[in-house]
């Protein structure tokens, strides 16, 4: 896992000891069971989160949210975020992608820099399956070469849930594959 994750890590509060992690070089897939509250979580990478569950009003910098379950959740390096209450919640999802691999892959895909004009979308059904393939690699059979293409996969899906205009992906030729 390296250091690409580790100031996101070190911030999770001791009642999140013990969730669910699954992890690769560009990636980290977290399943918590509590929202982080009154606490300002600082994101230097890419985290999409998607709720199971309503979530509490959530502080980006100094706006309010209110988010949905099963949406998909948008934080970009430098946002700072805060939950003041707490919420129940179930166990739900956090992907975090290395700041280089994601913004590296919206160029490559897209053919422009930032591709989030939104904070909340939604999740496809591809993008939920690229996440179970994910888990599933890992747990079973962790091949660096299944996990790099599975990892650019799920930063594809994301990036076309959170594309408003897919016309605007780049053509693929022989010569750019």
């Amino acid at each position: 896992m390296g250091a690409y994750f580790k100031h996101f890590l070190d911030q999770i509060p001791a009642e999140n000891a013990g969730l669910e992690m699954v992890a690769s070089e560009k990636l980290l897939l977290l399943k918590p069971r509590f929202y982080i509250i009154n606490q300002v979580t600082e994101v230097k990478n890419y985290h999409f989160v998607i709720p199971s569950s309503t979530p509490p009003p959530t502080w980006i910098g100094k706006r309010e949210y209110n988010f949905r379950k099963n949406s998909l959740v948008c934080f970009r390096p430098g946002d700072g975020v805060l939950n003041k209450v707490d919420a129940p919640t179930k166990e739900y999802v956090n992907i975090c992608f290395d700041r280089e691999f994601f913004e590296e892959t919206v160029r490559e895909v897209a053919g422009k820099r930032n591709i989030l004009k939104k904070v909340e979308y939604s999740p496809s059904p591809q993008l939920l399956q690229c996440i179970a393939n994910f888990e599933n690699e890992v747990k079973n059979f962790n091949c660096p070469l299944m996990l790099q293409s599975i990892c650019v996969q799920l930063a594809i899906q994301v990036i076309r849930c959170t594309d408003d205009a897919p016309a605007d992906f780049k053509k693929y030729s022989r010569e750019n594959n």
